[in-house]
């Protein structure tokens, strides 16, 4: 004869919800700490590898301004006072950098 069980109990429900968290908890920890098991060996077996090309970019020009001040003596007797302005502009620049293959391969 076939015998009916009735639906989930509360205390089975329970049960099953903390194994269902303990699987996810541990589903979580697990793929972190393979992520992170994989990115030490690749910064291993490459070194500098997460600073491929560096660019350097300044694109604004700077202007730097310095005065002076001078004195000179006038056929007066007394002494004359004037101020010498020099202004300065450097042009913007850009720098770029590849990286250097340590071990066989290409940098390509």
């Amino acid at each position: 004869m076939t015998r009916f069980t009735e639906g989930p109990t509360p205390e089975s429900r329970e049960r099953a919800q903390v194994r269902l968290r303990r699987l996810t908890r541990s589903a979580v920890l697990a793929a972190t700490g393979a992520t992170a098991l994989i990115g030490v060996v690749v910064a291993r077996e490459h070194p500098g590898s997460s600073s491929a090309s560096t660019v350097s970019d300044t694109s604004s020009s700077t202007t730097s301004s310095s005065t002076t001040p001078t004195t000179t003596a006038s056929s007066s007797g007394g002494s004359t006072s004037s101020a010498s302005t020099t202004t300065t502009t450097v042009a913007p620049t850009t720098t770029t950098t590849t990286p250097k293959v340590t071990s066989g391969g290409s940098s390509r």
